[in-house]
């Protein structure tokens, strides 16, 4: 990685999935600024702080439904989003299939 200040952020955001981090509380985590922070974080990752943080979460919430058999409205509501509609919109978005379908045992269509 070419910026390790940006390594500590990216290590920071799996750690916990579950946590709605602000781009100010990023930037804080860098001790950069919203601006500089998000420029350098585009620049280093090739892709915004904001889809970054919600593929982690999206790569989080298929381990969790497909290998825990949790269900799809306990991932929305853990990972802090106002409904399992928006939350499945989402994750079809990231992961390119609806949460059910990643269920072990059943096909991704």
């Amino acid at each position: 990685m070419r910026c390790p200040k940006i390594g500590t952020v990216v290590a920071a955001i799996p750690a916990e999935p579950e946590r709605d981090r602000s781009l100010l509380e990023l930037a804080d985590v860098m001790g950069a600024s919203r601006s500089s922070f998000a420029d350098a974080f585009t620049r280093t990752m090739g892709e915004s702080p904001a889809r970054y943080v919600a593929k982690i979460k999206m790569f989080q919430a298929r381990r969790w439904i497909a290998q825990d058999g949790m269900r799809v409205a306990t991932a929305a509501d853990r990972l802090a989003y106002e409904s399992e509609a928006s939350f499945s919109r989402a994750f079809k978005r990231v992961i390119g299939h609806a949460p059910s379908a990643g269920r072990a045992g059943k096909k991704a269509a």
